[in-house]
């Protein structure tokens, strides 16, 4: 298949990064099928039918030249493949099947036999033809990524709050939100691969892997935001042909492979964040480059997650007198690393604003670089977004400078329409009351409850990793402390600990509140409380 004699690419539209395919990758697609005729006839077209081509790689889909050529594509990608008539001989029959989806019944045409096929047919003339008279054939395929969020597949949790639910997680975000669900001494359950030996009858063994489904009590939970990999250890509960009820055994909770989640009590902020995950409007809408000579971070801000998609780190060459050019030719290859960078990890059909922030003027010079760089190839998708693109000051080209980057005024109104913006600005807003009106600002766990107890609290500044800790006491009062401000009138805003928001107000114990009146008291205990700690 890989003989250009079979398979001809041509590139309609460049896509914008590289994907790493592996067995159970969901990939999304529309196609456009055309005979090799003078005539150009179109047999179908996904975009007329209604809705996009779904395909799951390694499942031994029945045109399998589709799973070959969709892996030579980018995301983002428009080409044309023009396929020997030897790879398409299937086609007629997937046709037949992609027509009929959601039809009733009645209306499917359906053949029976072998004799039924060679004297009717499959009930459509142009795919009889095709049947009979075999061509080569050639597909536009219009890639894009998957756009939608954590699969529901089942709810089953009563009125007390027990019960269990079933997920499927397709993308990193799915993965964050599985990690924060899933709690020590949850039952998960799902598919993974176990070593098993057998001895044989000569006394000899055999170790092979097998794939099966085991559910686990959680008593360990690591999760790699790099790698998007969660792991949970556990004991087996349930008796299994291949490992005996108790035996430890370590789950891999995988994108695109179902899940289930069973707990003894499903609390308000759990189904809440289940609601959020499976929420189709919440996306990666913000990319922020940050940049100093020398050094560049591409980051994705997510509503719950600052990912760290690149790092570029080059050395430059200093201007030495009367001779400049190595360092010019040093910071053209900075330049278009990042640029490089940018086209590969950021996507353009979700990211409304890509931020680019740097000390002094290293900003400024890497935009004229990227638009004269994009006239020069034709680069339209850099060309067409060049509105997307905002500058602002940096005091660092490092990751931690998105804190004060965020808090910009004209990147706020620029990212209005994020979640991850609201968390900023109530952040920045309880920093400002704290300078100007610090009895109408607190943190620490037992002034946010005292003020509670007065209904005080008008917004509630919590972070994510209060309800991931491991004493269920301590994790429960925290949900009744949220429960009671909302049932009060009180906004709740949930940090994500990898946002850098969340980790900004990790620094504050990880919770805090603006309150709706001033409560000079609880100043006045805090500073009796310092007076007895110098005492002692």
């Amino acid at each position: 298949m890989e003989n250009k004699e079979y398979i001809v690419k041509t590139i309609i539209h460049a896509g914008t990064k590289i994907i790493n395919f592996v067995p159970g990758t969901k990939v999304f697609f529309h196609f456009k099928t055309t005979k090799c005729d003078p005539q150009r006839t179109i047999i179908d077209d996904s975009k007329v039918m209604g809705n996009p081509m779904e395909l799951v790689l390694g499942k031994k889909f029945k045109l399998e030249v589709w799973e070959v050529i969709v892996q030579k594509m980018a995301l983002n990608e428009v080409a044309c493949f023009r396929i020997d008539k030897s790879l398409v001989t299937a086609y007629p029959f997937v046709s037949k099947t992609l027509r009929e989806v959601g039809k009733p019944e009645s209306k499917k045409r359906s053949h029976c036999c072998g004799v039924t096929l060679q004297n009717e047919g499959i009930g459509y003339d142009d795919l009889n033809e095709l049947i009979k008279y075999p061509q080569d054939l050639e597909f536009t395929i219009d890639k894009y990524e998957n756009l939608y969020k954590m699969k529901l597949v089942s709810k089953n949790v009563d009125k007390d709050g027990e019960g269990s639910v079933s997920l499927v997680p397709e993308n990193t975000e799915d993965m964050w939100h599985a990690y924060n669900l899933i709690s020590e001494g949850d039952f998960v359950t799902c598919s993974t691969i176990r070593k098993v030996q057998m001895e044989s009858a000569t006394g000899s063994s055999n170790s092979y892997r097998v794939r099966t489904t085991l559910t686990i009590c959680v008593e360990g939970i690591d999760f790699d935001t790099q790698a998007c990999v969660l792991r949970l250890k556990g004991r087996n509960v349930e008796e299994n042909k291949y490992v005996k009820t108790g035996a430890y055994h370590t789950l891999d909770v995988e994108q695109n492979r179902k899940f289930t989640i069973t707990k003894t009590k499903w609390d308000s902020i759990s189904l809440e964040r289940v609601d959020t995950a499976c929420d189709p409007t919440q996306n990666a809408d913000v990319a922020a480059v940050v940049m100093q000579e020398g050094i560049a971070h591409i980051c994705l801000i997510t509503s719950n997650m600052t990912i760290v998609r690149a790092k570029i780190d080059q050395v430059i060459p200093r201007k030495r007198k009367g001779n400049v050019s190595q360092h010019e030719k040093g910071l053209t290859r900075f330049y278009d690393n990042i640029m490089q960078g940018i086209l590969r990890h950021v996507n353009f059909d979700i990211v409304k604003c890509i931020i680019l922030a740097s000390p002094g003027f290293v900003k400024d010079q890497f935009m004229d670089y990227m638009i004269q760089q994009a006239i020069k190839l034709d680069n339209k998708i850099i060309l067409e977004n060049k509105g997307k693109f905002l500058l602002v000051h940096s005091s660092s080209g490092f990751k931690h400078s998105l804190k004060e980057i965020l808090a910009e005024p004209a990147v706020i109104s620029r990212i209005s329409e994020t979640k991850a913006s609201g968390e900023v600005k109530a952040l920045e807003t309880f920093y400002t009351i704290l300078q100007t009106d610090p009895s109408r600002a607190f943190y620490g766990k037992k002034h946010i409850e005292k003020a509670n107890g007065s209904q005080a609290i008008e917004t509630l500044l919590i972070s994510d990793k209060l309800f991931r800790c491991q004493d269920i006491n301590l994790r429960k009062e925290y949900v009744e402390l949220v429960e009671s401000i909302k049932d009060s009138g009180g906004d709740v805003k949930i940090f994500s600990s990898l946002h850098v928001s969340g980790e900004q107000l990790d620094q504050l114990t990880g919770i805090a509140a603006i309150l709706r009146f001033p409560m000079p008291e609880l100043e006045d205990e805090s500073d009796d409380e310092s007076d007895s700690n110098e005492e002692d």
